[in-house]
Parts: C-alpha cells; structure tokens; sequence
C-alpha cells in the first residue's frame, strides 16, 4: 500500500500545482512536507525526504543504508537504489526526477513496519522532534559534539545514549554532503545491527552563516542537510531579525514552534557584538524557541575580554528568559553544573562525562 504521494511539475509551465525545482548540480530533489516551497509530501507520522536522481553513479548510502558494520556491503554497487539490507525499522521513498520543463506526477513508497527513530514522537501530541519535545516541556537538552565527522565517531556517538543529540558542523571548510550522509548512515547501521533496542540520536547540523551565503544559497543548504537526514539547523553568527527570518523559514512548515508538531528545529546562535546588543529584537522573532551562544566567538568579538564576555554572555540570558527563550552555551565538566544553575537550557559538550554531570544538575 503506498504511503508517500509526490507531485512534482516545473515553474515553466505556470501550473499552480505544487511545484519543486531540480538543482542541476546534486541531481536530486527533496519533498519534507512543504519546505521545499511549492513542494508537498502527504503522508502520516514524521515528515519524510523523498530523494531522487537523474541517472548517473550509483546513489550514495541514504540514512540507514550502505556498508553493514557487520557482514560486509549490503548494496549492490552496479545498481543506482542501494539494497534494503537489515531494514527493520527504517522507510526508504525514491521517485524519478526530469530535466527542468518536464512535468512530472511520482508516486512511490517502500513501507515496512517500523517503530519509531529516536527523534520522532511516540504521540501526536506535542512537538515530533525529541529536541523540540525536552525544551517545550521545560526541560534542558545535552548534545555530545564528535570529534570530527568521520564513521568510527559515529559509532561512539551510538555509544553515548545519555546525550540527547549530536552536534555537528560544516560552517567552515568543504561542503561534505557525502561525509553527512556516511555519518548518518553509520548511525543507523549501528541501531539496526545492535543487539539491544538501539535508536539513532537525533542531529543538528550548523551551517555557515547567512550573511556569507545570501539567501537563495542558504535555503539550497538547507535543503541539502535536510535531504541528507538531519533533525534540525544551527545558523551561526546572525546579526538580525530578518537573518533569523531567512534562517527559520528556510526549514519549511516541519519546524517547531510554528508547527506545533513539528519534526525540524532551527537554532540561531549569537556569537557578535552587534547580536548581542540586538538579542531583543533577534530573539523576540517569531519562531524563535532556542537560541545558542557561541563563547569563543564572543572572546573574539570582545577582544580577549573575559569579564565582557560573561557580561554579555549574562545579558543574552536575561533577555531569553524574558522572552521564554532556552538559552544554549557550550560547557565542560568544571562549569556545566554552574551554567544550569543560572537557567541554560542547552548544552554542546565533548565529554560524556560532562553530559552525567549536566543532567544530574538538571534534575534527569
């Protein structure tokens, strides 16, 4: 029984019907549940990725697909659509992209019982996201930080079941698109082939700045990362309301809050002077739940200052519980205690031992 419905057709042909460009370059294109804009998904539970291609090399291991860390390959390398392999709990959509002017109606699904990710909700009742759900609770979040993006770190991640996601980043340096996807698939080999009830973490992925990359090639990121299988988008270094605009919209209607039930969570970090002498009107736009402070950055920004540092740090505090927003700063073992205590809500640690730490401060 299907349980994805796609439609795809090209602006060209001034169709009002949801509308979904190809980028040429990927040779691929995303359906979440309308954050592609002009794009529609309809489908129950977690808003899924649809992925295609024209044709080409064979597709890269989506989420959950590719090498077994245990038997060997579970693809056929000669086939464009990776094998299902040990697919227990995980669903896998394709359809059929064209070239731009080719309209295009797909419908096409693979279902197989499943229970549900880490991330998605066991209810409909409140956010899908695991992150989203904690924070609208009241609660405080616990990130686990990789050393870098590599298959070994993937595995420890799964080792970590303490944290509550993991932080990743490619804000400098290569776009590495396949390396997000080998990461993520490393993850959900680990769960399905662990002998004890093992779900992946849910990720967010920091991104470069919007300021760096304009809007039209901030949205393409986005969509990339997404389509990739992450859970939600850290925009670094945003210095005004109408950045922090461009950032949240670009993650479509699955984003919590604007969507009570959503699957994405977007998080604006204030890492500038001049954002934190704009918190106020950064952080009272719509959307805006979470925030994250980027104290290095700040040093920079503050010239080494340490006592201006934590001034401003302690400012943007105040503003977020004001405003009812959670408040994000990295922390180590030596001050995560402290840093709860003063009504921090989300950490990005590197140590699993900071993360017991943090959460027995915090009272889970």
């Amino acid at each position: 029984m299907w349980d994805s419905l796609v439609f795809v057709r090209d602006l060209i042909t001034g169709d009002t019907q949801p509308v979904a460009k190809v980028a040429q370059d990927e040779q691929r294109v995303a359906c979440l549940h309308g954050s592609i804009p002009g794009c529609i998904a309809e489908q129950g539970g977690r808003p899924n990725v649809t992925d295609a291609r024209l044709g080409g090399p064979p597709a890269l291991p989506a989420r959950g697909e590719g090498r077994s860390l245990r038997s060997g390959p579970s693809a056929n390398p000669s086939q464009g659509v990776p094998m299902q392999g040990n697919r227990r709990s995980r669903t896998r959509r394709q359809v059929v992209a064209w070239p731009a002017g080719v309209t295009l109606v797909a419908l096409a699904a693979a279902c197989f019982d499943a229970a549900p990710p880490r991330g998605a909700a066991e209810t409909p009742d409140g956010p899908v996201n695991a992150v989203a759900r904690i924070l609208e609770d009241g609660g405080t979040v616990f990130a686990i930080r990789p050393a870098e993006m590599a298959d070994l770190e993937a595995v420890r991640m799964m080792q970590v079941q303490q944290a509550d996601f993991v932080f990743l980043t490619l804000e400098r340096g290569p776009w590495d698109m396949p390396g997000l996807r080998s990461f993520l698939g490393t993850m959900r080999q680990v769960a399905d082939e662990s002998d004890d009830p093992l779900q992946p973490l849910p990720v967010l992925l920091r991104i470069p700045p919007v300021r760096d990359l304009g809007p039209d090639v901030t949205r393409q990121r986005v969509l990339q990362a997404l389509a990739s299988g992450v859970d939600g988008i850290i925009f670094p270094h945003v210095q005004s309301p109408e950045e922090v605009q461009v950032a949240l919209t670009s993650l479509g209607d699955p984003a919590w809050p604007m969507n009570p039930h959503g699957s994405l969570i977007g998080v604006p970090m204030i890492e500038d002077r001049v954002a934190v002498e704009r918190a106020r009107e950064i952080l009272g736009v719509p959307g805006v739940r979470v925030t994250f402070l980027g104290p290095m950055s700040l040093g920079e920004a503050y010239d080494g200052d340490p006592e201006a540092v934590e001034q401003a740090i302690q400012s943007v505090l105040a503003v977020c519980k004001e405003l009812g927003v959670a408040c994000g700063i990295t922390a180590g073992v030596e001050d995560v205690a402290e840093r709860v205590e003063q009504g921090f809500r989300f950490f990005v640690l590197r140590d699993e031992v900071a993360i017991d730490v943090g959460r027995r401060a915090a009272g889970r």
